[in-house]
């Protein structure tokens, strides 16, 4: 056909096909959970996928000699079972992790020369071959990264790092492909060819941006949050916010305060990134809370506050030292303030109560964070500066002394509970 559509059908089409996408998304009859409980299937090889895998045909549920279309087929089942959005909320990180992994097999697999290096070099071959290297010469080996070399580094996506602006984003590609598939587009290789990683058929992009704090990544203690994995009011912890993007200069340059922060705070207050340029869930997250990269913030109780000084380190932890609730820590300065204050302090929630007799002066963040982790099960309280009659009462023979307090049952009376 080579009628020319007028623009209003160009558009007339764009929306029939968002919405066959979100049909496909939303109707599918496969649910995450149903496929946790019985398995999965993959077409082309009959092999079971296995997403945790590091061999691209295996997380495909494919086999070396698999066929473009049978790679086609089986991302496209896959894609549809793991997204995101068709799980439940306490399932959507999971199938996050899960939908990404399948999402960069496709990605390497329906590529003819990424899926030639692949075979022949393994990840590692595959990302020389990124690096604008021989990956012969390199010195990698291995198919599908399981030969010599193939257990070290891994080859990386970075599904959202990326230069000049372009991504590798799962999300993109999988609206992409059922577009192009409704559309009748079919064989290898991306659909429309917009997402090329370099080399073959497509333009060459650059190296995506490392990512600035990695999830896996057991060195820091930054701990990796996003849209859904973000502290609420229901939150354990008090939480120190830094949104990032990969590729933008000042968060790079921040990155050693928010380690040498969130190794201060260890203990206190946990400390965690969004990365606002990961993917389209996760940029309109970061704009639905109306914040841009390299802003920083607390929570507390499910309220985010927003830090407006500098980045740096020592006035960042000043601003976390500010919103401690240390309110939630009772003093207790008479041996009647056991009962008057602490116990009385303690709701029906509340299983007991916890006593720190210190000779401290001020309340310790680290106390106050502790009081607030279990504000739900204790009541917390504190004795300062080496109360006379206190120390006399619970006989504290050396500083600080912790006690765990609990009622009798009927009566007022307190049973002292001491551990190291």
């Amino acid at each position: 056909d080579d009628t020319t559509q007028t623009p209003a059908a160009m558009r007339q089409t764009q929306g029939i096909h968002l919405l066959l996408i979100y049909l496909l998304v939303f109707t599918h009859t496969s649910p995450y959970a149903e496929s946790k409980r019985r398995g999965s299937e993959s077409g082309g090889g009959n092999k079971k996928p296995n997403p945790k895998s590091d061999n691209y045909y295996q997380v495909l549920g494919l086999s070396k000699s698999s066929t473009s279309k049978q790679i086609k087929s089986a991302y496209r089942k896959l894609a549809l079972q793991y997204h995101p959005d068709k799980v439940e909320e306490k399932d959507k990180e999971e199938a996050e992790q899960t939908f990404v992994k399948i999402s960069e097999a496709y990605a390497v697999l329906s590529d003819e020369e990424k899926r030639k290096i692949y075979d022949k070099y393994g990840k590692n071959g595959l990302e020389a071959h990124e690096r604008g290297q021989d990956p012969g010469a390199a010195g990698f080996g291995g198919f599908g990264g399981s030969g010599p070399g193939g257990g070290g580094q891994q080859f990386h996506f970075s599904h959202g790092g990326g230069g000049g602006g372009a991504h590798f984003d799962p999300f993109t590609m999988f609206e992409q492909f059922f577009a192009q598939d409704h559309m009748g587009g079919g064989g290898g290789g991306m659909p429309g060819g917009g997402f090329q990683f370099g080399g073959g058929g497509g333009r060459q992009q650059q190296r995506p941006a490392e990512d600035l704090y990695p999830k896996h990544d057991k060195s820091s203690n930054v701990v990796r949050l996003g849209r859904s994995k973000f502290p609420g009011q229901d939150s354990k912890h008090l939480w120190m916010i830094v949104y990032y993007d990969d590729n933008v200069r000042e968060c790079a340059e921040a990155k050693a305060s928010v380690l040498k922060l969130a190794k201060g705070l260890s203990g206190t207050i946990k400390v965690g990134a969004v990365n606002c340029g990961s993917n389209q869930r996760e940029r309109a997250f970061c704009e639905q809370k109306s914040v841009q990269p390299n802003t920083f913030s607390m929570v507390v109780d499910g309220e985010e506050h927003i830090y407006e000084g500098e980045v740096r380190t020592k006035p960042l932890h000043e601003f976390a030292m500010e919103h401690v609730p240390y309110s939630l820590v009772q003093q207790v300065n008479r041996v009647d303030h056991v009962q008057g204050r602490l116990l009385k302090f303690s709701n029906a929630k509340h299983q007991g109560a916890i006593l720190l007799l210190t000779e401290k002066y001020e309340t310790s963040p680290m106390y106050a964070g502790l009081a607030y982790t279990y504000r739900n099960s204790l009541a917390f309280g504190e004795t300062r500066a080496k109360n006379l009659h206190l120390a006399r009462e619970f006989s504290v023979k050396k500083y600080p002394l912790l006690l765990a307090l609990k009622p009798k049952s009927g009566g007022g009376d307190v049973v002292k509970y001491k551990r190291e």
